[in-house]
């Protein structure tokens, strides 16, 4: 694995409730970004099923998993924001998955203007068999262009 040091750190942050039959591809499409320089946090909200049994099977320094009562999605969130150390956080759902350039195409936006406070892109919907659906903007307000800080 090469990590560029100049880069900075993003981390990303995986809510997971028995997400087992989802989160082993969510985690190696966050692992497998070409922006490499990640720490990936993994939060067990309270889960009974086999989600961070899953979840181990990757042997990556870059992941710490974070284990609490079940809270809700938000907890889990704030939990994992408790714990990261990146420049920029990233959320993904623990039933996504991401392209791999994902967080290089939002680190771009980030380097061409410093004052931006939030970058986000297209969602695209799928079926439980992987067929693509439609793509969709999931904030549709007239300010979904530029957020400053």
């Amino acid at each position: 694995m090469f990590v560029n040091k100049d880069h900075p750190l993003v981390s990303i942050i995986i809510p997971a409730y028995n997400a087992g039959r989802y989160v082993y591809s969510t985690l190696h499409s966050v692992l497998n970004q070409t922006w490499q320089n990640l720490g990936v946090i993994v939060v067990n909200d309270g889960s009974t099923g086999r989600s961070m049994e899953i979840c181990q099977q990757f042997d990556d320094p870059r992941i710490t998993y974070v284990e609490q009562e079940n809270g809700g999605c938000a907890t889990a969130r704030n939990a994992g924001i408790r714990h990261a150390h990146g420049k920029y956080l990233g959320f993904i759902d623990a039933d996504d998955t991401w392209m791999p350039e994902k967080i290089a195409g939002h680190m771009l936006q980030f380097a061409k203007d410093p004052d931006l406070g939030l970058v986000y892109s297209f969602s695209s919907l799928m079926d439980d068999a992987g067929a693509w659906k439609r793509n969709t903007l999931l904030s549709q307000t007239p300010h979904n262009k530029v957020c400053r800080q």
